[in-house]
């Protein structure tokens, strides 16, 4: 209602008020009249309230009853609100269809879980890669899939687990929980079996490969060295020729070793062998190792420890890892330069830190580093004898070990590459000790 119509509604008001306090001063009888037309405006109020609920009541299609003044425009704002919601209400009922729709087609299960864990819903993947039924509903996920593996995955969230599927073992899926509302989750299941043949044939390849190739390279090997032993005997053309034989072979052999660390590094069945490791002590080693390959350059390297903790790992897979990422300091930090191997806790985190003040990387590289076979400068890595596979194993060894490797670089001045352990995976060495000695 505007202000005009409201403004003419209470001038009647008050022209019939002021009508009935004349009569009611002139006459004896005008305060019954006005009783009697009170009562019959109070009814009239009555009837229209009626009249409004009667309507609200009749459901959604019905019209508005017929009305004039204040309560006709009162019916009609009600109309038209009631009109709108229904229009919106529908939009919205479309828009529900439309992602469940989606939802159902899609090929990958997705089954929506309340804050208990119970189900909500699935789609229809869900009943062939879960197993789901009608009846499960409102069940516990923890009931239905009994993997020892999802059960921990649901007590302690990563960021996806794989597991076999429930009703067909030749099945792998990879499951995530993602949160939404405030405790609500979904469970994404995706079917990976192709995936895992693959990647199992690329690794089989790889492995059947390097496995058959050192075979001749370890006969090359051989040859070559007996060659070289009477090199003196030959002519300067064909020292220059085997030396560059001998060279490639090696590199060759150091490549072939990399992709069998990294095939067994793959592999499902690889021995977990974890051990409490002396930190100190394996630093200090590795860098004993790294100063027989010092002798032209000079390098200053220096071992740093800030904590006697040790560390809970595989202790061969932890040396080729720190070993690798000392190694390439000492190839790619000039004559006479700095590094620095350091073991130290820095807040949650436990730290094993390899700092040089060498060539340093530029930005846009960092983050494809760890990626297998990628070079900074091809030229580069060629005449270091890289093979491009080094910080791919640091990557892969740390992944193990729930540890991260964290690089910081910069053009000209240096690089630190730390391998960041949880807390949770050091122990004191004095528990080894006490071990020992009993």
């Amino acid at each position: 209602m505007n202000p005009r119509d409201l403004r003419k509604h209470f001038g009647h008001l008050l022209l019939i008020a002021l009508s009935l306090l004349l009569l009611s001063w002139l006459t004896d009888w005008g305060s019954y009249l006005a009783l009697v037309v009170l009562l019959l405006y109070v009814a009239r109020l009555k009837w229209q309230q009626w009249r409004l609920y009667h309507w609200l009541n009749q459901g959604k299609q019905s019209e508005p009853p017929e009305a004039k003044g204040l309560w006709g425009q009162i019916f009609d704002l009600l109309y038209s609100i009631r009109k709108r919601g229904q229009r919106d209400s529908e939009r919205l009922v479309q828009a529900l269809k439309r992602v469940k729709n989606s939802a159902q087609a899609m090929p990958d299960g997705i089954v929506m879980l309340n804050s208990k864990g119970n189900i909500d819903w699935w789609n229809q993947a869900s009943e062939q890669l879960l197993g789901l039924k009608q009846g499960d509903k409102g069940q516990l996920i923890s009931f239905l899939l009994r993997d020892p593996k999802f059960l921990a995955f649901l007590q302690n969230p990563s960021p996806n687990v794989q597991i076999q599927a429930p009703n067909d073992a030749q099945r792998l899926l990879q499951l995530t929980l993602v949160q939404y509302n405030q405790n609500e989750q979904l469970l994404l299941a995706r079917d990976i079996t192709r995936l895992k043949q693959l990647e199992q044939m690329r690794q089989d390849f790889v492995a059947n490969a390097s496995h058959e190739l050192r075979t001749p390279l370890t006969v090359f090997r051989g040859y070559l060295e007996t060659m070289l032993d009477y090199s003196d005997q030959l002519s300067p053309v064909f020292q220059r020729a085997l030396k560059q034989m001998q060279q490639q072979t090696e590199r060759m052999n150091n490549l072939v070793n990399d992709l069998l660390v990294l095939t067994r590094l793959d592999s499902d069945i690889r021995a977990e062998e974890q051990s409490l490791v002396d930190v100190e002590k394996l630093l200090t080693e590795i860098a004993e190792d790294a100063m027989e390959l010092n002798d032209a350059k000079q390098h200053q390297i220096e071992v740093k420890i800030e904590t006697k903790l040790g560390l809970l790992a595989n202790e061969n897979e932890l040396r080729s890892a720190i070993s690798n990422l000392v190694y390439n300091a000492v190839h790619y930090t000039p004559e006479q330069g700095m590094i620095r191997i350091s073991w130290s806790l820095q807040g949650d985190h436990a730290v094993i830190a390899v700092q040089d003040n060498g060539i340093g990387i530029e930005p846009h590289h960092i983050t494809r580093l760890t990626e297998r076979f990628y070079r900074v400068d091809s030229s580069r890595a060629t005449a270091t004898g890289g093979t491009g596979l080094g910080l791919a194993i640091v990557k892969h060894v740390l992944q193990l070990h729930h540890a991260q490797l964290q690089i910081d670089s910069e053009l000209d001045q240096g690089s630190t590459f730390s391998a960041v352990f949880p807390l949770t995976l050091t122990q004191p060495m004095v528990e080894l000790n006490a071990k020992i000695s009993d």
